[in-house]
Order: structure tokens, then sequence, then C-alpha cells
């Protein structure tokens, strides 16, 4: 079963994670024991809940709902559902792009502006010669369908 999630980061760790895979953070995230792994969430995220950054990332991640309870945090009356998973499960069993309703283009030294379409499944280390540049003003030659 594919899972959607999302991934709100700055411009340049969105570039960082299309290019190499996402790695995770460590941080005892307001609790008495050190946690690592990458927050998702299963609703878009601004900064109004604590998710800072110009890019949103849409994770397809091949996980059942069963094998993806295991990550999750419970919070009262919060409007989401989030997971602290760790990057090697994302970066194995996720595919992974930019939302483009609610992210802005990804400036790039010496490339200019470019939208990323989807990296199907993604792998473990995925070079920047990989990714499909479109140009800014480009339709969408792709569906994220998670395939």
């Amino acid at each position: 079963m594919m899972m959607i999630l999302y991934h709100r980061t700055t411009s340049d760790a969105a570039e960082h994670i299309l290019a190499t895979g996402f790695r995770d953070n460590t941080d005892p995230y307001m609790t008495t024991k050190e946690r690592t792994g990458v927050w998702l969430s299963d609703v878009p995220l601004d900064a109004n809940e604590g998710a800072w950054g110009d890019v949103l990332l849409k994770i397809a991640l091949s996980l059942s709902q069963e094998d993806i309870a295991q990550y999750e945090w419970i919070e009262e009356q919060k409007r989401c559902r989030e997971r602290l998973v760790p990057s090697e499960v994302i970066n194995r069993m996720g595919a992974v792009e930019i939302d483009e309703e609610t992210s802005g283009a990804v400036e790039v030294e010496g490339a200019g502006h470019f939208s990323v379409s989807m990296i199907s499944p993604m792998p473990s280390s995925v070079t920047r010669s990989s990714l499909m540049l479109l140009g800014r003003n480009w339709p969408r030659q792709t569906e994220f369908d998670g395939a």
C-alpha cells in the first residue's frame, strides 16, 4: 500500500535531499529521551505548526498503516498525524517529489530555477543528473502515482 506523507524544508535542504536522500536528525523533541528520524506528516504543515521552509516535499512511502504506526507521535488536539521515520526507511521505501502547488521553484547555483518531476522509486543515492529538470513555466510531465 502506498502512503502519501509530507516534509517541509528549505530550498537548500530540498536540493540536498533530492540529490542524496534524507538524513536523520537526533533531538529529544521536548522529551527526556533522544529520538532520531525525519519528521513526516499526513497533511502539509506550515510555520504556524512548527514546520519551516519554502519547499514542501511529497513522499509516497511503500509501507502499510501497520508498518508506519511504530513511528507515529500521537498528540492530543492536533489536526494531523506526525511520524518520526528513520531516513533509511524513507530512502529505501519512498519516492519523493516537490509539491509544486505549495512550493516555490528551487534555485540551483548555475542552473537557475527548476522544479523536479517524479523520482520513483527513489534510490538510496539520487544524482543530480537523474533528476528531470523542467523550465519554470513548463507543465508537469508526470503525475505522482507512486509507481
